[in-house]
C-alpha cells in the first residue's frame, strides 16, 4: 500500500537516531499494546471525548471507510488485515488483484484526509496512476487466472469434439465421460455449485419462466442453506442436450449398463472405461479428480473462488455476489420474504454480469452425437 503520510522515512530516522540496525526484525515501537491503550484512554479523557471515541472505534476507522467505499467487508479485511467474524468464509473465496485493493485504499484514504482536514500534501493523482501498474493478485492460492480458465475451457471443448468420433464401447465411454465433465463444469461455473454432492441440476427442477432452481449443495434435511440459482440460457440448452443424450443412452438398454436400474436413478454419472467391467460411477469430488487435473489442476471447488473474484471485479454488487455463492446473511437472500433484495433483481443482475463472464470463458452448448437428428 502507498505510504501516504511518509511514515516509513520517519520510522527509519527514529531507528537511526536510536543507533539501531535496520532489519526486518528491528523493533520500531517499545510500548506494548496495553500501554498504548492506556495512553490513548488518557488522551481522549483529557479531550473530554472518552464517551464518543474508543480504542475499538479508532482501530476501525480505516476498516469502516473501506467497507463503506465498496460495500464488501472482504475488501476491508484484505486491506487492513483485520478479521471479521461474519466474513471468514467470504474471504476464503476471494482473490482480488493488487490494483483493485490499492485503488480502493486510495479512494477511502482520500476521503478520510479531506474529512479530518489533516493537511497532508499527498499527490493522489500520481498514486492512482501508479496503482494502474499493479498486476499481482492476493488471497486464495487455489484460484485460476482468467487466461488459464479460457485455455482450459478451449482444451476441454477440443477433447469433447475429438472424443465425438468414437467407434466402440470403450471410446464411447470416454466420450460420455468427457461430455459429462464438460456439462458439470459449465453448470458449476454458472451456478457456483459446491462439489460436495453430485454437482448437477435436472431440467425439471428449473422454473420454466424464471430460469431459477433450488440449489441444495451443502445442506441437511432442514435445508437452511438452500439457495436459488439463476441459470442462463446457454446453460439450460446444455442441460437439455445432456438429458437428451441420457434419454437415448437409457433407451438402448445396453447390457453393460443393466445393473438393477441404478443408472436411471442417477441423472449424472461416469461410465467405467473397461472392456471386462461394466457399471457407472456417480459424479462426485473423488470421481472428478482425474478430469480436474487435466482441466485446471485445481480442486473441485476452485471454480467458486474464480467466479466470486470475477463477479466482484466485473462490478457485480456484493449482496448479489454473496447470494450467488450461498454466503448471504439473514435478510440478504433475494428469495426471502423480508429481504431487501428481490428475485427479479437477482435475475437481472446475474443476467448482466454472469452471462458475459461465461461467454468470455468460452462455455457454449454442445450437442451430443447420440442426439443428432433425434427429437426430445
Amino acid at each position: 500500500m502507498p505510504d501516504l503520510a511518509d511514515l516509513g522515512s520517519w520510522a527509519v530516522r527514529l531507528l537511526r537516531a536510536r543507533g539501531q540496525t535496520l532489519s526486518p526484525r528491528t523493533q520500531v515501537f517499545k510500548l506494548s499494546a496495553r500501554q498504548c491503550k492506556k495512553y490513548f484512554k488518557r488522551l481522549v479523557t483529557q479531550a473530554q471525548e472518552s464517551e464518543r471515541v474508543t480504542w475499538t472505534k479508532w482501530e476501525r476507522v480505516l476498516f469502516d471507510a473501506i467497507e463503506r467505499e465498496t460495500g464488501d467487508v472482504v475488501d476491508a479485511i484484505a486491506v487492513t488485515g483485520e478479521p471479521h467474524p461474519l466474513a471468514h468464509t467470504k474471504s476464503f473465496y476471494y482473490t482480488p488483484n493488487e490494483r483493485s485493493l490499492v485503488t480502493t485504499y486510495l479512494r477511502a484514504a482520500q476521503k478520510l484526509v479531506d474529512l479530518a482536514d489533516l493537511g497532508l500534501e499527498v499527490d493522489f493523482d500520481k498514486c492512482f496512476e501508479e496503482a494502474e501498474e499493479c498486476s499481482n493478485s492476493v488471497g486464495s492460492r487455489a484460484c485460476a487466472s482468467k487466461e488459464a480458465v479460457i485455455s482450459g475451457v478451449a482444451n476441454l471443448k477440443s477433447k469433447v469434439r475429438t472424443a465425438h468420433h468414437y467407434d466402440g464401447w470403450a471410446s464411447f465411454a470416454a466420450y460420455h465421460n468427457i461430455y459429462t465433465f464438460y456439462t458439470v463444469q459449465m453448470l458449476g461455473f454458472a451456478s457456483g455449485y459446491r462439489a460436495v454432492r453430485t454437482p448437477y441440476i435436472a431440467l425439471d427442477e428449473v422454473h420454466e419462466r424464471r430460469y431459477v432452481a433450488a440449489i441444495s449443495d451443502k445442506d441437511n434435511e432442514l435445508r437452511h442453506k438452500t439457495r436459488l440459482g439463476y441459470l442462463p440460457g446457454p446453460v439450460l440448452r446444455q442441460l437439455d442436450y445432456y438429458e437428451r443424450h441420457l434419454a437415448v443412452l437409457f433407451s438402448t438398454c445396453d447390457f453393460r449398463l443393466r445393473r438393477s436400474g441404478e443408472i436411471e436413478s442417477n441423472p449424472c454419472f461416469f461410465i467405467i472405461e473397461s472392456e471386462d467391467r461394466s457399471g457407472t460411477l456417480e459424479v462426485r469430488p473423488s470421481t472428478l479428480e482425474s478430469y480436474l487435473d487435466d482441466f485446471l489442476g485445481l480442486p473441485a471447488n476452485a471454480h467458486r473462488r474464480f467466479m466470486r473474484t470475477e463477479l466482484k471485479e466485473a462490478g457485480c454488487p456484493p449482496d448479489f455476489v454473496n447470494a450467488f455463492m450461498g454466503h448471504a446473511s439473514y435478510g440478504e437472500e433475494p428469495w426471502c420474504r423480508y429481504s431487501g433484495l428481490s428475485l427479479s433483481q437477482y435475475r437481472s443482475i446475474m443476467t448482466a454480469y454472469l452471462e458475459p463472464i461465461l461467454m468470455e470463458l468460452g462455455f457454449e452448448p454442445i450437442a451430443s452425437r447420440l442426439t443428432v437428428g433425434v427429437g426430445r
